[in-house]
């Protein structure tokens, strides 16, 4: 049989070709109704500063935090321009933030009708919170695996002082051209380094967990 005719496996294939092209050609990107650009290193570690959920597959925003990613990587963020921000932070109250309770009677009726307005603005954040999550999904599917660790290991240096020595080191960049560079690239990059420089360290697509989990579920020939 043919690795190609795995089951989804050359479509897989095909996304994850069609991810890398797109990093180099300046595009911008969607999250939902969002328009964003490329996540850079600079952003990863404004995220992880603040513990942003959305950096794991399944974490929980709050609508804050929601907030505080989209706008982030919005193609309209700006740090001097609170406008700017003021504006963007009404659509996504208008969008996904739960509707206050400030009906001028309490009745049933009134808290029926309320709690429907809740679900919808929760169905609709839900739903972007997947989106944000794909985003994600698609900008670390090129991050080399992380080497196993065996019980606490202290760090020396962060992510962003590795990549920024490797880049300098291996291009000249400046560490301002390394923060500002999406992840998609620098991860392209530093696996084909990794290729030219025949590190140990291996090599891997997300498509190879769906060959993996499809031999595993073929039958065991000649006792292997």
């Amino acid at each position: 049989m043919d690795i190609l005719d795995i089951p989804g496996f050359a479509e897989a294939v095909l996304k994850e070709r069609v991810v890398r092209d797109a990093a180099f050609l300046d595009i911008t990107e969607s999250i939902g109704p969002f328009e964003a650009v490329p996540i850079t290193l600079r952003h990863l570690i404004v995220l992880r500063s603040g513990r942003n959920p959305l950096l794991s597959q399944d974490g929980i925003p709050t609508p804050n935090q929601l907030f505080n990613f989209l706008w982030l990587l919005s193609t309209s963020f700006s740090t001097t321009d609170k406008n700017l921000k003021r504006k963007f932070e009404r659509r996504c109250q208008r969008i996904f933030f739960p509707p206050a309770y400030r009906a001028l009677w309490n009745t049933k009726r009134a808290r029926a009708k309320h709690e429907i307005r809740r679900e919808k603005k929760l169905a609709v954040a839900a739903q972007i919170i997947d989106k944000a999550r794909a985003y994600m999904s698609e900008a670390l599917q090129d991050r080399p695996p992380a080497p196993q660790k065996h019980g606490f290991e202290d760090d020396y240096f962060s992510d962003a002082a590795y990549f920024c020595a490797t880049f300098g080191r291996e291009f000249g960049w400046s560490q301002e051209e390394t923060l500002n560079t999406p992840l998609k690239r620098l991860f392209q990059y530093l696996n084909q380094m990794n290729h030219y420089h025949r590190s140990p360290v291996p090599l891997c697509n997300p498509s190879d967990r769906i060959k993996a989990a499809w031999l595993r579920t073929q039958p065991k020939r000649n006792g292997h």
